[in-house]
């Protein structure tokens, strides 16, 4: 990671940005969060007008989310989220 990153690390944000939103999203949020806190993700979600979103909750922590069980069960919601969402 390059170190002026960190400088504009503090710059960012995602907020500001998520109303704007003109294809199909999917949140991945996890319930015991301490770095993305859950309430942050459902006002993301609740911005979002595009109709075709869904938001998932897993009841985890942050980094649990890629592991075991709770990864693939995520890799496959978001998989089936995909598959409807950009059907043709």
């Amino acid at each position: 990671m390059l170190a002026r990153v960190f400088s504009e690390m503090a710059e960012y944000e995602p907020m500001g940005s998520v109303d704007k939103i003109s294809q199909p999203v999917y949140f991945v949020s996890a319930t015991q969060d301490e770095e993305v806190l859950p309430e942050f993700i459902q006002e993301a979600y609740n911005r979002v007008k595009h109709p075709n979103k869904k938001i998932t909750e897993f009841p985890c922590r942050h980094y649990d989310i890629y592991l075991g069980d709770t990864a693939r069960e995520n890799a496959n919601s978001q998989a089936a989220f995909l598959q409807k969402a950009f059907k043709k």
